[in-house]
């Protein structure tokens, strides 16, 4: 497995906390009568909102990645013990959150649901969208590890394949032509938009470990045409993302390419790579708990001094350090008591 992952995971995971920090920061001015951001501050926030098209991709193929490493040489009965302790450590984190996230929304902002409600959104993944697929895919990686063994990037094929029907699915027309209505049945319920937009990338990550000694040559042969191709979309993804008329195909294929190009990226070319790497050990926490940072930060901003949200690209830094800052100390800070051995069903 490649070194490089560790921090690469980590600053998969602060993209995406500042992709949900512009977010709740335009919804927040937006809460507060302003209007939301035009001109030159809307197109750069849209590019930092676009760059997220690569951070949960990029964290699901390190994880698949990390799942193989640790499942390699582990008999069926093994893997599937192995199953259940990720599952644990994935799931009572993300119950912990859900309620605390529920509590937190109902005072900041009187959002309440009915007990079917509440259960709804925890299936579903509400707030936290991609927890219920990274748990499909920790269900069933035993039986993706024992096929790509035998077939390797076959498997891939098939899968992205997969995806890109379901694209097309889900948007209609996302490949140049509509599916006949009957194809909705294979469209399944709860990971249906998830999986439209990264079931690929875990499977990825995790045949990539199998079979990286293989892989990894070729990859490097070929990681400027990569690199090249993942910018190319990314404009594009950028400019698609500026029009009324909206698909996810460019966004798919740009963090494709860039899945292709990332086991490329050398440990010692990441800035801040131990930083990053420390952060990556506690993304899972991080990810879950900077979601109910954000709301009390900007309903206390909106409270006290509602101006500021005025312009949300000049709050935007103090709200991502925020974001990011209390969960890493909280974390720290459990770490050192003699509770710590809570850690792993709040934080994971």
């Amino acid at each position: 497995m490649s070194r490089n992952f560790a921090a690469l995971r980590g600053l998969a995971i602060l993209i995406v906390v500042l992709h949900h920090s512009i977010r709740l920061s335009v919804a927040a001015a937006q809460d507060a009568g302003f209007h939301g951001p035009a001109g030159w501050e809307r197109l750069f926030l849209r590019i930092l909102l676009q760059v997220g098209v690569f951070a949960v991709p990029a964290f699901l193929f390190v994880s698949g990645s990390f799942w193989a490493y640790a499942a390699q040489g582990e008999s069926p009965k093994l893997s599937y013990r192995l199953v259940w302790t990720g599952l644990r450590r994935l799931l009572w984190p993300y119950a912990v959150w859900s309620l605390l996230f529920y509590v937190t929304l109902y005072f900041c902002s009187g959002s309440a649901y009915s007990i079917a409600g509440y259960l709804k959104n925890l299936v579903v993944g509400f707030p936290y969208h991609f927890v219920p697929l990274l748990a499909f895919c920790y269900a069933v990686s035993p039986i993706l590890v024992s096929v790509s063994r035998r077939l390797g990037w076959v498997i891939i094929g098939g899968i992205v394949m997969g995806q890109l029907v379901l694209i097309n699915i889900v948007v209609p027309g996302s490949l140049g032509l509509r599916f006949p209505d009957w194809m909705e049945v294979l469209s399944p319920p709860i990971l249906r938009n998830t999986l439209a937009d990264w079931g690929a990338f875990f499977p990825l990550g995790l045949v990539y470990s199998l079979r990286a000694r293989q892989a990894g040559p070729v990859l490097a042969r070929f990681k400027w045409v990569s690199a090249a191709a993942t910018v190319g979309l990314f404009v594009l993804s950028v400019l698609e993302a500026v029009n009324p008329v909206r698909v996810r195909l460019v966004g798919f294929l740009a963090a494709l390419c860039f899945m292709f190009f990332l086991p490329c990226i050398r440990r010692e070319a990441i800035p801040l790579g131990q930083s990053l790497e420390k952060v990556g050990t506690r993304s899972y926490g991080l990810y879950l708990s900077s979601f109910v940072v954000l709301l009390v930060v900007l309903t206390v901003a909106k409270a006290v001094m509602p101006g500021v949200l005025r312009y949300p690209t000049l709050c935007l830094p103090f709200v991502l350090a925020l974001a990011i800052a209390i969960p890493l100390v909280l974390m720290s800070n459990l770490q050192r008591t003699p509770a710590r051995r809570l850690y792993p069903f709040i934080f994971g």
